[in-house]
């Protein structure tokens, strides 16, 4: 029990000492994620982000908090490892050209909580704080949907976006 209350004030003590480099590294990984045309420095700057995001969420360190913060981080680590999996080794490799393109597609989707991927999404959303809720909704968004935006204009063959589309569509958030 002691432990987890002196774990509970050095978090809340680095956290007021950092919380300028924090936001500043979470605006400056969006910025270079968007303006970054190499796959690996998107999954480094997509990474910075998770990590200078989850401070944020454990700020004021609650069981439910606790609780979103790690729905948010495992979702995210999902996609970040199976984006890094598809994007760096498989990309090569010419007849998994389509079923990888798809599937990076779906593991943006998953990061960006958007549906048919969107099941952590609600329940991370409930608990978390008010300003909080507005940075997962606003800019932790901006990064992925300019990959989606990269991706769908530089592969002018992708057939399944209107399967996509038509599942957003079909699929509202909770």
């Amino acid at each position: 029990m002691w432990l987890l209350i002196i774990l509970k004030e050095l978090i809340q003590d680095l956290y007021e000492k950092n919380k300028v480099t924090i936001l500043r590294i979470l605006t400056l990984s969006v910025i270079i994620t968007i303006s970054s045309t190499n796959l690996f420095t998107i999954w480094i700057c997509l990474e910075l982000n998770l990590f200078s995001f989850v401070p944020l969420l454990l700020n004021k360190i609650s069981t439910n908090e606790r609780e979103a913060s790690i729905n948010y981080f495992l979702a995210q680590t999902l996609g970040s490892t199976i984006f890094l999996l598809f994007s760096v080794i498989l990309f090569h490799v010419s007849w998994l050209m389509k079923l990888n393109i798809t599937l990076l597609i779906f593991i943006i989707l998953l990061k960006m909580g958007a549906a048919p991927c969107h099941y952590w999404y609600p329940s991370t959303i409930r608990i978390i704080r008010w300003i909080n809720c507005f940075i997962l909704s606003t800019w932790q968004k901006l990064a992925p949907i300019f990959i989606l935006t990269y991706i769908i204009c530089f592969n002018l063959k992708f057939p399944n976006l209107e399967i996509i589309v038509s599942l957003n569509a079909l699929i509202p958030g909770v």
